[in-house]
C-alpha cells in the first residue's frame, strides 16, 4: 500500500542542525580527482545479500573531480568561524564567483600537523609547527581538544587510523587533508576490519583518500560525525567471506547523527563473487547522506538498515551497482525504518532502483528521484508498507558523458529533466546550499536533481 497524503518526515529529537549546515557548506570547488579503488562493512548484523559481481577495475575519470591544495595561510587566516562559502584570494578551484573554497569554514582552536616524515616522539607543542610534525594521525589523539584541527600533509600513510578523542557540540575536532585527496590512508599490510576507525563523537574527516586492506573504509562508531569530500575506494576483505564490506559506515547501535557529504565511493568488494557490499551503510538515528557519488559496488549503493530513523538521503548519484541502488528497512527486533527522506537522487544503470524491505514504520518519503537504465523496477517491495512515493521520474537525466566505469562527466547537460526539478522544502533540519563541487545549489526555480547544479561551474 502506498500512502499519498502522509506528512513529510518529523523532526528527530537531538538532531544536530548546526553540524548539518556545516556539512553542506564545506566546499572544494574542483570536484573529486580520479578515483580508483573499493569496499564496505555491515556493523551489527547483515543486510540482505547481493548475488552478482563485477570484474571491472577501471577508476573514475578526471571529470568526477580534481585534487585541491590548501596553503598554510588558508588554514590560519582563510575565514571566520562559521562563515559560508565564497571565493577569496587564497581559495582554490572553480570558475564561478560563488564557489566555496576548500576546505570551508575554519575552526578557532589550535592547529596541529602530521607528515609522512614526521615523528610521534615530538611533543604536542612541536606538532603545532608545520616544520616539526608528528608522524601518525592516530598519535594526535593525546594532543587535540574540542575545536582543534589536525592538518595532514600529502603522502601515503600506512596506518590503520584510530580516532578516540571526542570533540564537542559546536566544537568538533577536524582531521583535514591539506590537499584534497593528497593524504592517502592506505591501512597496514595485515588485515584490519576498518582502515579508519572513528571511535569518538563530534569528529570531522575531510578530503582524504582511503583505501587498503580492510572490510570498511571509514567506520563512524561515535556520534555527530562528518565524512566530507573523501575518496573511498577498493575496500575488500581478503577472503570475500566476511559479508561486511562497506566504504563509509554510519556505525553500530548508539552511533547516531553521522553524516556523509560530497564523497566519492566506488569499487567496494567488486572482486568478490557473492557477497553483500555497500558504498554507504547507515543503521540508526539521524544523519544526512548528500551530494555523494557511488558506483561499482558489488551489492548496494546506499543502504539504510537495522533501525534507521530520520536519515535523509539527498542529491546523490548511484550508478553501475550490481545489486540495488538503494535499500531501506528495519531488521528483526531492532526496530522499524521511520521518518526517512529519500529525495533528489539519480539512480542510473543498476540492477534495481530502490527496494523497500524489512520492517517499515511511519513517515518514510521517497520523492523527486530520477531512475534510468536500471535492469529491475525503479521502486519495488515484497512487503506491505506505507511509504509516501511521489514523482517517480523514469527519464534519461542527460548527463554530459555517462560512463559505467567512473571515467565520465556526470554533470547535467542543458535541457536535462533534472534541472530545477528537485523538491525545495525538504525538511527544516538541513539546508543543502552547495553541490558536489562546492557550487551554489539554487541557481534556478528549484534545486537540480543529483549531485551537480547545472551552471555552477565550480571546477579547476
Amino acid at each position: 500500500m502506498t500512502a499519498r497524503n502522509r506528512p513529510r518526515p518529523r523532526a528527530i529529537a537531538g538532531a544536530p542542525t548546526a553540524l548539518l549546515v556545516v556539512a553542506h557548506t564545506i566546499a572544494a570547488c574542483g570536484g573529486p580527482a580520479k578515483p580508483t579503488l573499493s569496499s564496505t562493512e555491515d556493523e551489527g548484523g547483515m543486510g540482505p545479500a547481493a548475488t552478482s559481481s563485477s570484474e571491472s577495475t577501471a577508476g573514475p575519470g578526471g571529470d568526477i573531480g580534481s585534487a585541491t591544495e590548501m596553503t598554510t595561510a588558508q588554514i590560519t587566516t582563510g575565514g571566520a568561524e562559521g562563515s559560508g562559502g565564497g571565493t577569496s584570494a587564497d581559495s582554490t578551484g572553480g570558475e564561478g564567483s560563488d564557489c566555496a573554497p576548500y576546505p570551508g569554514p575554519l575552526r578557532s582552536g589550535s592547529t596541529f600537523y602530521v607528515a609522512t616524515d614526521g615523528s610521534d616522539t615530538r611533543s604536542c607543542d612541536e606538532a603545532m609547527d608545520r616544520g616539526t610534525p608528528r608522524g601518525t594521525i592516530s598519535g594526535m589523539g593525546e594532543c587535540v581538544a574540542p575545536g582543534d584541527t589536525v592538518v595532514v600533509l600529502p603522502g601515503i600513510y600506512n596506518e590503520a587510523v584510530r580516532t578516540t578523542t571526542d570533540g564537542a557540540e559546536g566544537a568538533p575536532i577536524r582531521y583535514l587533508s591539506e590537499q584534497k585527496w593528497g593524504a592517502q590512508i592506505a591501512g597496514v599490510p595485515e588485515y584490519t576490519l576498518a582502515v579508519w576507525w572513528l571511535e569518538a563523537d563530534y569528529i570531522e574527516i575531510i578530503g582524504f583518500e582511503v583505501t587498503g586492506n580492510g572490510s570498511v573504509g571509514v567506520s563512524m562508531r561515535g556520534s555527530y560525525g562528518l565524512a566530507a569530500e573523501n575518496h573511498v575506494h577498493h575496500i575488500q576483505s581478503p577472503t570475500c567471506s566476511d559479508n561486511v564490506n562497506s566504504g563509509l559506515n554510519g556505525g553500530p547501535p548508539g552511533a547516531d547523527f553521522n553524516s556523509a557529504v560530497r564523497n566519492v565511493v566506488h569499487d567496494i568488494a567488486n572482486n568478490c563473487p557473492e557477497e553483500s557490499a555497500y558504498a554507504f551503510y547507515w543503521g540508526y538515528r539521524g544523519g544526512t547522506i548528500a551530494n555523494n557519488i557511488a558506483y561499482r559496488t558489488m551489492g548496494y549503493g546506499i543502504h539504510l538498515w537495522h533501525h534507521p530513523v530520520g536519515t535523509q538521503v539527498l542529491h546523490n548519484l548511484v550508478f553501475a551497482v550490481d545489486g540495488h541502488g538503494m535499500v531501506f528497512g528495519g531488521q528483526g527486533d531492532e526496530g522499524d525504518a521511520e521518518d526517512l527522506l529519500i529525495a533528489n537522487n539519480i539512480i542510473y544503470g543498476n540492477n534495481f532502483g530502490i527496494r523497500i524491505m524489512g520492517n517499515q514504520g511511519a513517515g518514510n518519503v521517497v520523492r523527486d528521484n530520477i531512475f534510468f537504465a536500471n535492469t529491475g523496477p525503479s521502486i519495488g517491495s515484497m512487503i506491505d508498507h506505507d511509504t509516501l512515493i511521489e514523482n517517480v521520474m523514469e527519464v534519461d537525466p542527460l548527463l554530459v558523458d555517462y560512463q559505467a566505469d567512473g571515467s565520465g562527466d556526470y554533470r547535467l547537460q542543458a535541457g536535462s529533466p533534472a534541472i530545477d526539478s528537485g523538491v525545495v522544502d525538504i525538511t527544516p533540519l538541513v539546508e543543502i546550499n552547495v553541490d558536489h563541487d562546492g557550487g551554489p545549489r539554487l541557481l534556478g526555480a528549484g534545486p537540480d536533481i543529483g549531485p551537480y547544479e547545472f551552471g555552477a561551474n565550480c571546477r579547476d
